[in-house]
C-alpha cells in the first residue's frame, strides 16, 4: 500500500510539473508599433502544468532583462515558486533574449541591423502567441519580476480584457530618474566602447560589474561579500563567458526599458477592474519604489512592500513569503 502511495504521489507530482521543453512559434515578418517590421519573427515559450477543458487556467509569465524560459521553469520546477495544481503555465522568452528573435540570432537583421523594439511590441508578439497557439479569447493572470513585470503590467493596460489578475514583483510602472540614469549609463557604455573598439567581452564586463553595484543596498553587499574575499570575487567578472545575451541583445532590451511608462496608455476604469498583486522594494536601486508606491491609488491592488537591505533581490531574500503571497492570489 505504502509502495501504491509513493508511485501515485510521483505520477500526480509529474502532471503538475508536465514539462513541455523549449518550443518556438513563428510569426512571420512581425510589424512592430513603430512600423518598423522584425523578419521571421520566432518566440520561444515553455508551458508547465495541465490545461483544463476550457482553457481557464492559463497564467503567462514573460522573462526578465535578459532571462530565458529555461531558468524561469527551474524556478517554478526546481524551487516550487508557483504551485501548478490547477496553473497551466506559458513561459514566453522575451524578444531580444538571446532566445526568441534577437539581433544575435537573427539571419537578416543580426545585431546592430535589428529594428528597435519596445516593451509593447514585446506584449503583442506574447498576445498573439496565446490567441494563435492556445486559441484563446482570455487568460487567467499574467505573472513577472523586473522586466517580467513591465510586460505584466502593460498587458494589463493593453489588453485589459484578455486578463483576469496581474502580479508584478520587483517593478515599476515608470523609470524614475534615478532608473534613467544608471539604465542610461549602462547604455553609454556600450555605445562608448562600440565606437572606439572594445571588444565585446570586455564592454560586458563592465556593464555587468555596473548591475552588480545597483543589485543591491550597500548593506546588503556587506552582508554577502567579505572584504577578505573581494580579490576572488571581483576577479569572476573577467572570467571567458558564452553569452545568449549578447552586448547587443542587452542594448535593444535595456533601451526598451527606458520608455517604460504605462501611464500614456492606461484607461484607469478598466485597469481597475483587474486584480493586481504587486510587490516592490524599498531599498531596489534598479527600479526604485518612487513610483510603486504610487500604485495604491489604483482598484483591486494589493501593494505590497519588502522593507530589507536585498534592493533587486528582495524576493529571493524573503522567498517564502512572496511565493505564499503569490500562490494565494493566483488561487482559482
Amino acid at each position: 500500500m505504502k509502495i501504491r502511495n509513493i508511485i501515485l504521489v510521483i505520477l500526480i507530482t509529474a502532471s503538475l510539473y508536465a514539462k513541455s521543453g523549449q518550443l518556438f512559434y513563428n510569426l512571420g515578418d512581425f510589424e512592430l508599433i513603430s512600423g518598423k517590421v522584425i523578419k521571421e519573427c520566432k518566440i520561444g515559450y515553455r508551458t508547465i502544468g495541465v490545461l483544463n477543458s476550457d482553457k481557464s487556467n492559463i497564467v503567462l509569465y514573460p522573462t526578465w532583462f535578459g532571462g530565458t524560459s529555461e531558468q524561469i521553469e527551474n524556478l517554478i520546477v526546481k524551487r516550487k515558486f508557483i504551485d501548478t495544481t490547477n496553473l497551466f503555465i506559458v513561459i514566453v522568452d522575451a524578444i531580444g533574449n538571446g532566445i526568441s528573435i534577437s539581433p544575435s540570432n537573427s539571419k537578416e537583421q543580426p545585431n546592430d541591423k535589428f529594428p528597435e523594439f519596445k516593451i509593447e511590441d514585446m506584449v503583442n508578439s506574447e498576445y498573439l502567441l496565446l490567441k494563435n497557439v492556445f486559441g484563446v479569447d482570455k487568460i487567467y493572470a499574467v505573472i513577472g519580476g523586473s522586466m517580467g513585470s513591465m510586460q505584466a503590467l502593460y498587458f494589463a493596460v493593453m489588453y485589459p480584457d484578455f486578463i483576469e489578475k496581474v502580479v508584478g514583483y520587483v517593478f515599476s510602472p515608470k523609470l524614475s530618474s534615478y532608473d534613467l540614469l544608471q539604465m542610461n549609463f549602462m547604455k553609454t557604455i556600450i555605445e562608448k566602447g562600440t565606437k572606439y573598439n572594445i571588444p565585446d567581452d570586455e564592454i560586458m564586463q563592465l556593464v555587468d560589474i555596473s548591475t552588480a553595484i545597483q543589485a543591491k543596498s550597500p548593506s546588503g553587499y556587506y552582508k554577502d561579500k567579505d572584504e577578505s574575499e573581494f580579490e576572488k570575487y571581483f576577479s569572476k567578472f573577467f572570467e571567458k563567458k558564452d553569452r545568449i545575451f549578447t552586448k547587443y541583445n542587452y542594448y535593444y532590451q535595456l533601451k526598451a526599458m527606458i520608455e517604460l511608462d504605462i501611464f500614456k496608455k492606461m484607461d484607469n476604469k478598466k485597469f481597475n477592474q483587474i486584480k493586481k498583486l504587486l510587490i516592490y522594494s524599498t531599498s531596489d536601486h534598479i527600479l526604485s519604489p518612487k513610483y510603486a508606491e504610487k500604485m495604491d491609488n489604483f482598484d483591486n491592488t494589493q501593494l505590497v512592500k519588502l522593507e530589507d537591505d536585498c534592493g533587486h533581490m528582495a524576493v529571493d531574500c524573503n522567498f517564502s513569503y512572496v511565493r505564499d503571497l503569490i500562490n494565494k492570489f493566483l488561487e482559482k
